[in-house]
């Protein structure tokens, strides 16, 4: 399915280790890397950053991509952390799922975008990990950090010592619009409050640090993926009315975008594809409608 890349949309992106293999474990090391190459490409492809949480096996970011540049963003930043990961482990391969995408689900609403933030949050948590969010050593973000200055003075990592990128001076983890006519310390208090009443519905036992480390990155969960596909909501708004909107404009995407392949594939290459086409015009010479 073709993705619709608008300007100016608030996502959560995530995306699995292959096989759900430990190569994310937490490490000092892969944590610098990783907020480097963050702080990076963010800045290189006009991301906003709101938070983010990694786990051993995959990861989640919530970004807002100011200038629809989400696909470019993905390649970048998905490539330079497998390659600085391998180096790391000593393995070769492939570091992240090649049977599937990056997901990427844009959050419309205000409630949308809280309850993603508390989701990742508390990821640690309900993956049995550690018993409270602060307790996991992976790289992630609290509420109190949204809206302050995350990062600043950022060093090269050795890894990347020859790249010729331009570096931020400092990586800003920013309120996400949908956030921003409202008061911080209403947005940091109602996130505690959610994480919280999540946070007390999980029950252990937890595996401990001391686990999470000695587990070689090489292993598997063992719990077994479900047998069937499991089905991800293609975007996130809390509101019934909201959601099958958003769903009906998707799919009038969607239809305008096959009309406009199958005319572009007959040779009528000035064919108008509908916006937020992104693959087709960048990679295929492909105009959009105004």
């Amino acid at each position: 399915m073709p993705r619709q890349i608008l300007p100016g949309t608030t996502y959560m992106v995530g995306r699995r280790c292959t096989e759900r293999r430990f190569y994310l474990r937490p490490s000092t090391w892969l944590n610098t890397v990783a907020l480097f190459l963050l702080a990076v490409f963010a800045h290189m492809c006009g991301m906003e950053v709101h938070g983010f949480t990694f786990m051993s096996n995959h990861y989640h970011l919530m970004i807002t991509d100011t200038s629809g540049r989400l696909p470019e963003f993905m390649r970048r930043f998905n490539r330079h952390l497998a390659l600085a990961t391998k180096f790391y482990h000593r393995i070769g391969g492939t570091v992240f799922d090649p049977s599937v995408s990056y997901h990427a689900m844009p959050l419309l609403t205000p409630e949308a975008v809280l309850d993603k933030l508390s989701y990742m949050t508390l990821n640690p948590v309900t993956a049995g990990l550690v018993a409270r969010p602060e307790q996991w050593d992976g790289l992630s973000t609290t509420p109190e950090q949204l809206g302050t200055v995350l990062a600043e003075g950022l060093q090269v990592p050795s890894f990347f010592k020859k790249v010729t990128w331009p570096i931020p001076a400092r990586l800003v983890l920013t309120m996400p619009p949908a956030l921003r006519d409202w008061d911080r310390d209403e947005v940091v208090s109602t996130l505690e409050r959610l994480i919280e009443t999540r946070r007390r519905q999980v029950r252990g036992p937890f595996q401990g640090m001391e686990r999470v480390r000695q587990t070689p990155v090489t292993s598997c969960p063992t719990t077994e993926p479900s047998p069937t596909p499991q089905r991800i909501p293609t975007f996130s708004t809390k509101h019934r009315e909201l959601y099958l909107k958003a769903q009906v404009a998707l799919r009038g995407f969607r239809r305008a975008y096959r009309t406009a392949l199958l005319l572009f594939r007959d040779g009528h290459f000035s064919t108008p594809f509908p916006e937020g086409t992104w693959w087709m015009v960048h990679y295929g010479g492909a105009v959009v409608a105004t």
